[in-house]
């Protein structure tokens, strides 16, 4: 199968984001203006987030995400890909991407007991 058959299979278990901790995202575009990017952490997995941004994105870009709260202390920076875009409304698009690697267990444990994220796969 060639590689971008796989590129479009859904990464599972994804998690929701709990409402109570709130995380700062902001994105660093590599390749593009404008530079940086604040968003909304929609889910998250091990593999990739979905987020959304009032900047429409492109496919294949080169990011870096930072998720930040500072009350929790939680700090995580991740290179990642844009798989996908969507526009969901008006000024707000929605993109999933793949991060270089993997989430390590330990950090993904972090966010759920920091109550970044809930258990709910989704």
């Amino acid at each position: 199968m060639s590689g971008s058959y796989w590129q479009n299979i859904p990464r599972r278990p994804r998690y929701a984001v709990n409402d109570a901790g709130p995380i700062e995202v902001h994105i660093e575009r590599l390749d593009r203006e404008p530079r940086a990017i604040v968003g909304q952490l929609a889910d998250f997995s091990r593999q990739g987030a979905q987020v959304y941004v009032r900047t429409p994105m492109m496919k294949e870009e080169n990011i870096i995400l930072h998720l930040e709260n500072n009350s929790t202390g939680v700090n995580l920076n991740r290179r990642a890909l844009v798989r996908w875009i969507r526009q969901v409304d008006e000024d707000t698009w929605a993109f999933g991407c793949q991060f270089a690697e993997d989430v390590p267990f330990e950090l993904l444990g972090e966010l759920f007991l920091n109550r970044v994220l809930t258990t709910d796969e989704i």
